[in-house]
């Protein structure tokens, strides 16, 4: 059986489109998840951690890679982008009061875009 074409890399803006697209898909799963637990009262909501709201851009950045399979650049983008996030995320939290719901989201958010950023920076001439 032959085997698919791979499409080619997209663009910055798809990119950013596709990598927040699949942040605010999370984030309304979380955010029920945590309003069916604190309906059930297993705990107060926005309680849960915004920060899982990136797991459906991540899989949109693991087809990125498979596009263009450079291990150590994927690593790079990933630690700067989770420690622009994690910054962002404390900072939030710290200046606002917000909990950890609502500050895991923006950090979500924040490492989407940085991801996306650096990923495609990088790879721009790496095109196959």
């Amino acid at each position: 059986m032959p085997t698919a074409a791979v499409k080619p890399p997209r663009g910055l803006g798809e990119l950013l489109l596709a990598g927040a697209g699949g942040v605010v898909l999370g984030a309304v799963l979380v955010v029920v998840v945590d309003l069916v637990f604190a309906l059930a009262s297993l705990g107060g909501f926005g309680t849960a951690s915004g920060v899982l709201a990136i797991l459906p851009a991540v899989f949109v950045y693991l087809e990125e890679y498979r596009k263009q399979p450079l291990f150590w650049l994927a690593i790079l983008c990933a630690l700067l982008a989770l420690i622009l996030a994690l910054g962002s995320g404390y900072g939030i939290a710290t200046v606002t009061g917000l909990p950890p719901l609502w500050s895991g989201i923006v950090a979500a958010m924040v490492g989407a875009v940085v991801y996306a950023v650096l990923w495609r920076v990088a790879t721009r001439g790496n095109n196959q």
